[in-house]
């Protein structure tokens, strides 16, 4: 989720080597709805295996905690903005909560490593969180259905005046 844009997809951002085979021309300003379906699959997948499972937490990382509760926070502070279209002003703010805590997460784990320590996260918690990301995830699949009632499969994302985002569609 932290490469998350609204109504966009997933940002390929990084040097992951199937984004770059498969998109060449999109690397860097390309936002992948195909890895959002994938993701949305999964999410939904995870939240039936922990609905049935019966334990009620489960002991990760301390650090993974970190990352796990700020993105969390992240999307519920901006929940109220899936009631209609984003601005790209919104779209930004979302983006950079998001990308503030895989940026943290990175620097903890690589230059400073794990510590060890593990605390416990609720499956409350997590099936709240899976619950709140499918929601996103939703409403951006809903926000690139076209007029023909196909989903666009990627977009170009556009960052002006480092405030906004914008995203453009290929028809």
């Amino acid at each position: 989720m932290s490469n998350f844009i609204p109504e966009g997809g997933i940002w390929m951002n990084t040097q992951r080597p199937e984004w770059n085979d498969a998109n060449n021309a999109l690397v860097g300003n390309g936002v992948s709805m195909v890895t959002l379906y994938y993701l949305r699959r999964f999410l939904k997948f995870f939240n039936k295996v922990l609905d049935q499972d019966t334990t009620s937490e489960f002991e990760i990382s301390n650090e993974l905690l970190e990352f796990f509760n700020k993105v969390s926070q992240t999307l519920v502070a901006h929940k109220q903005l899936l009631e209609g279209r984003f601005t790209d002003e919104n779209r930004k703010q979302v983006l950079d909560g998001l990308g503030q805590a895989a940026s943290d997460y990175r620097t903890q784990i690589y230059d400073q490593k794990f510590s060890g320590y593990k605390t416990a996260v609720s499956k409350a918690s997590l099936l709240e969180f899976t619950s709140t990301a499918l929601d996103y995830l939703e409403h951006s699949i809903e926000a690139n259905k076209r007029a023909d009632s196909l989903f666009h499969s990627y977009n170009l994302m556009t960052v002006t005046d480092h405030k906004s985002v914008s995203i453009s569609s290929f028809t």
